[in-house]
C-alpha cells in the first residue's frame, strides 16, 4: 500500500513540475522572444489580424495588417503601377543579415492590393535590430517594388549577400494561354536603403506543357535558370542569368537547346542588358 501512495506522490510531482514548466515556457524572457510574423507586423503598423480559413488559399491562417494608402505614400511610378487604397501586408521572407559585424533581419512583405487577373501586388522592406531586450524597427519602405498578377507581388523571395550588400531576388508568375512562364525582379538593399534595380521584371523560367502535354501538335518545351551576381566596374556588382532547357524557336518552328548566359551591367542604378532574352528571341 504504502508503495502504491509512493508511486502517486511521484506522479503527481511530475505533473506538476511539467505544468510548471509550460508556464515557464510560455513566461519566457522577452530578450529571447523570436521576431515572428505577428511581432513584426505589429511594431511596423501598429496592428495586426489573423486570415480565417476559408479564403484565399495563399494567405488563410496567416496574419496580416490591413493599411490604407493613397499616392502620397508612394513613388510616383509605383503608383501608377499598384494604385490600391488598400492594402493587406504579409511577411513573405525574413533573412538573417551582417552590417558593420552587427546581426540583424531583413524582412521582405507583400502587400495584397486589388485581385484581378493582371494587378499587381506590392512589396515592402524592413530592417529589424536587438535593443536591449526588445527587437527595434530600424528601417522600412512599404514599396520597394511592384510587381505580380491577381494581386499578390511574390509567391518567391531569396536573399542573396553580394560585396556591396544584398541582392533581394523576388519571384512570381502564372499560367498565360497554355504557357507556364516565371519572371523575377531583384531589388538592393545596402545601408538602410532599398532600390529597385529592374527597370521591368524578366522571365526566368517557361514551359507550355500544358498546351503541349494533351496536343501531339505542338511541340514541348521548358527553360529555367538561375541568378548570381559577379564583379563589375561600377558601384554594385553585375548580374548573370544563366539560362538553361529548351525555348520555341519562332523562325524553324521548333523547339531548340538553350544553354546561355546573359549578364546584366549595374550602371546608373539600374541592371540593363544588350543581350537579348529567351522570351524575346524571334
Amino acid at each position: 500500500m504504502n508503495k502504491w501512495l509512493l508511486f502517486a506522490g511521484l506522479f503527481w510531482v511530475l505533473v506538476a513540475c511539467q505544468q510548471n514548466a509550460v508556464k515557464n515556457e510560455l513566461k519566457k524572457p522577452t530578450s529571447q522572444q523570436e521576431l515572428t510574423d505577428s511581432l513584426i507586423l505589429t511594431l511596423i503598423y501598429g496592428k495586426v489580424e489573423k486570415s480565417k480559413e476559408g479564403c484565399c488559399m495563399r494567405s488563410h491562417n496567416k496574419f496580416f495588417s490591413t493599411v490604407l494608402s493613397d499616392s502620397t505614400q508612394f513613388s510616383s511610378t509605383n503608383w501608377k503601377a499598384f494604385d490600391a487604397l488598400q492594402i493587406e501586408y504579409y511577411v513573405e521572407h525574413i533573412e538573417e543579415i551582417k552590417e558593420d559585424s552587427i546581426t540583424k533581419f531583413l524582412v521582405v512583405l507583400g502587400g495584397a492590393g486589388s485581385s484581378c487577373h493582371l494587378c499587381p501586388g506590392i512589396c515592402a522592406g524592413a530592417v529589424f535590430i536587438r535593443d536591449g531586450e526588445n527587437w527595434k524597427l530600424e528601417t522600412y519602405e512599404n514599396d520597394i517594388a511592384v510587381l505580380g498578377q491577381t494581386g499578390y507581388p511574390v509567391n518567391e523571395v531569396s536573399v542573396t549577400g553580394t560585396n556591396n550588400g544584398y541582392g533581394i531576388i523576388l519571384k512570381n508568375g502564372g499560367v498565360w494561354q497554355g504557357v507556364n512562364w516565371r519572371y523575377f525582379s531583384v531589388v538592393l538593399y545596402e545601408n538602410g536603403i532599398f532600390k529597385e534595380a529592374l527597370a521591368k521584371p524578366v522571365v526566368f523560367s517557361s514551359d507550355n506543357w500544358s498546351n503541349a502535354e494533351n496536343d501531339s501538335f505542338t511541340e514541348a518545351y521548358s527553360y529555367t535558370s538561375f541568378i548570381y551576381f559577379v564583379p563589375g566596374i561600377h558601384e554594385f556588382e553585375d548580374m548573370v542569368v544563366y539560362f538553361q532547357g529548351t525555348v520555341f524557336d519562332k523562325k524553324r518552328q521548333k523547339a531548340m537547346l538553350l544553354n546561355r548566359k546573359v549578364r546584366f551591367e549595374y550602371k546608373n542604378g539600374l541592371f540593363t542588358t544588350t543581350e537579348k532574352l529567351p522570351d524575346e528571341d524571334e
